[in-house]
């Protein structure tokens, strides 16, 4: 049997260029920037006036439509093309904007609000055509970079809207020009958020001409009745999605956060205006909070859709905390030395809600994506939609409550509420949802850590985790656990495919000899080893431990433990894979017949500093040395990527081998599918600005 006969190696769909992500990306950053510089100049001016209810108005009634037409948007994203959709809301966005535009410059509140009205609409419409789109446009596994890049964009958007606000607001640049009009009772300030919004708003609609167009292929869809009741539809639909617990928890738990954004939002004009800032510094501060979503985002953006199990729960405590902190702000010195302390310590704690925000909310809007079926995108995120808008009415409601508190102690509520869902609500809930896939099982925060720090070198792609169902972790239900089996290409692999599968508690059997350091007899005991001398230097003594060794790794993988092998026993000298004569993997699997056997071939590492590839054996100290150097020299983000590709495939070829009592075969099969990824070495750049390997 071949390898090609009995595994076909997953293929990885086309993703989205460059040019439709800017697109969209543009697209979606200035329907944002229009919607967040018309609610914050509201928001600013209200602030002005003391008008805290009008406040609270504002947030319902631009959360209103979300919650009335989610139903109706989700259906329409999904029946027709999303570019047709698009289009149809970013014209409304025009009119409406145009129409504000006067109320802004006659101090027109029911006209503002009537408006703001009109805005929530067009993004509610907008919202499921825009994020519909993105994974029909890219590879699942590229759509939580691509959420990264246009959450970047959107956040930076969203940033400037409401940092821009102010300082427009209080500008006089057209002062002059309204008296050559005989309009000297308008506000200059105002007359110049009016332009921008016009202009802006018809900048929009330009660029969305520019999207790419996709006829729906949902042909059948259409068959199923329009949402006609709304509301209803959208209540119906939400608490439908219980059938899928994780993804109704990710719904919960993005709405929650929606929520209290609205909220903090409000009380950064309000907080400021009480400390005596002016509308600009009240942007500016606005601006650091979003400054810090956008490098959250970037941070998150690293990792898959399916780590949100795991940073949730840490993000969400360390915002609760940044908020409850920001509480404090009012009794620190507002003037001390070139930098004011309280402002400092308003501006850094808003930086880290901001920081941890992004990191909460990224991987959630991820799963949100790619989680339901094709047919149901569109309608899962008008769920979403309406879940979170109908958190930001409730919460906006409840502001006329808190609202009557201090300014500061408001985020102490924020922050204190977001800590007691985290705890009492958030963390039971993701420790009882079982895992969906391999992926799933396999992530946690350890393996989150590893890949993070591993990202600031390498562009890792992974394949076919997720079409494998979960495996137990150790000691679980009775069952036998999964013997992984890797390739060797570099000594820097293990730690890649252990950033992977870290969940699985994986048990490494490692040789006795590379495990005789300091650092590495930790790491042996962490990870609970299983160590044997070297079989192809090992005497006859030594060989009885060998056995020995083996038949623990048999009795591991009978109890439930999963075990980590490498069949070849060492790292490559040559640019394939050569297991020889190695009878590891046949005597494991005589021993435990019923371990599942996953094969996992890692490609991209023949080359690098840690191969044979240069002709002289690779140190690890020295080399992990070297690459930290590396990254200080290149300011960690700008280091060169090194791609690698790991691909996980689970087989029952081997154990037929086994049965068979073919050692040959076994070796054979695994000589063939690690060597399909058999190239020449790869060279990379250490730094940024030379090529040096």
């Amino acid at each position: 049997m071949s390898i090609v006969d009995e595994i076909s190696s997953p293929a990885c769909s086309a993703s989205g260029d460059g040019r439709a992500l800017g697109v969209m990306g543009a697209c979606y950053a200035l329907g944002v920037f229009t919607d967040n510089f018309y609610k914050q100049a509201a928001i600013l001016m209200a602030a002005g006036a003391h008008m805290t209810g009008m406040q609270s108005t504002a947030t319902v009634l631009f959360s209103l439509p979300f919650i009335l037409f989610s139903a109706w948007a989700g259906a329409l994203a999904d029946r027709l093309a999303k570019k047709t959709v698009i289009l149809a809301v970013k014209s409304l966005e025009l009119l409406a904007l145009f129409a504000g535009a006067f109320m802004l410059m006659d101090d027109n509140w029911t006209g503002i609000l009537a408006v703001m009205f009109c805005m929530g609409v067009q993004s509610a419409f907008f919202s499921p055509a825009i994020n519909g789109a993105i994974p029909e446009t890219f590879a699942p596994e590229a759509v939580p970079r691509a959420n990264a890049l246009i959450k970047l964009a959107s956040t930076t958007a969203i940033l400037a809207g409401m940092a821009a606000a102010g300082p427009v607001l209080d500008s006089s640049v057209f002062k002059e020009l309204l008296e050559l009009l005989d309009m000297k009772g308008r506000d200059p300030g105002r007359a110049a958020a009016a332009l921008t919004l016009v202009l802006l708003a018809l900048l929009g609609l330009t660029v969305a001409l520019s999207l790419r167009h996709r006829p729906s292929s949902l042909a059948d869809y259409a068959k199923r009745p329009f949402p006609w009741l709304g509301p209803l539809d959208s209540l119906k639909l939400a608490w439908g999605t219980r059938k899928d617990r994780a993804l109704f928890f990710v719904l919960l738990a993005d709405a929650w956060f929606f929520g209290i954004a609205a909220l903090c939002v409000i009380s950064i004009a309000n907080l400021s205006s009480s400390l005596g800032y002016s509308m600009s510094a009240a942007g500016l501060m606005t601006a650091l909070l979003m400054i810090g979503v956008a490098l959250g985002s970037l941070v998150a953006g690293r990792f898959t859709a399916q780590s949100w199990r795991f940073l949730l729960l840490p993000s969400g405590l360390g915002m609760g905390v940044m908020l409850c902190l920001i509480a404090l702000t009012p009794l620190l010195p507002a003037a001390a030395g070139p930098v004011p302390l309280q402002a400092l310590w308003f501006g850094a704690g808003l930086f880290g809600a901001g920081l941890c925000g992004g990191v909460y909310l990224i991987p959630l809007e991820s799963f949100i994506q790619v989680r339901p079926a094709v047919d149901s995108k569109g309608r899962v995120i008008a769920v979403s939609n309406f879940m979170s808008f109908s958190a930001m009415a409730l919460f906006g409601a409840a502001f006329s409550l808190i609202g009557a508190l201090p300014p500061a102690w408001t985020f102490f509520c924020y922050g204190g509420a977001t800590m007691c869902f985290i705890i009492f609500f958030a963390a039971k809930r993701v420790g009882l949802l079982p895992p969906a896939s391999l992926r799933d099982a396999a992530l946690n925060l350890t393996g989150l850590g590893l890949q993070a720090l591993l990202a600031l070198r390498y562009q890792v792609q992974e394949r076919g985790l997720d079409a494998l169902l979960p495996a137990p972790k150790q000691h679980t239900d009775g069952k036998p656990g999964m013997l992984i089996l890797p390739n060797h290409p570099a000594l820097i692999d293990p730690v890649i495919v252990y950033s992977r599968l870290a969940g699985l508690a994986p048990r490494p059997l490692a040789d006795e000899g590379q495990m005789s350091g300091l650092l590495q007899k930790a790491v042996s005991r962490i990870v609970r080893a299983v160590t044997i001398p070297d079989s192809a230097q090992a005497g006859r003594k030594e060989m009885a431990r060998v056995l020995e060794g083996l038949r623990a790794v048999s009795e591991a993988l009978r109890q439930g433990d999963n075990v980590l092998l490498y069949p070849s026993g060492r790292v490559y000298r040559s640019d394939r894979e050569e297991i020889g004569n190695n009878a590891g993997v046949f005597r494991i699997l005589s021993q435990a017949p019923e371990a599942r056997v996953l094969l996992v071939r890692t490609t991209g590492l023949w080359g690098s500093a840690f191969s044979h590839a240069s002709g002289s054996a690779p140190n690890m100290m020295r080399e992990l040395g070297r690459g930290m150097l590396t990254l200080f020299a290149n300011a960690l983000f700008w280091t060169p990527k090194r791609k690698v590709i790991l691909e996980c495939v689970e087989t029952k070829a081997l154990t037929d081998f086994v049965q068979a009592g073919n050692k040959r075969a076994v070796n054979r099969f695994l000589e063939d599918f690690y060597n399909q990824g058999a190239g020449p070495p790869v060279s990379v750049p250490r730094c940024f600005w030379k090529k040096v390997l």
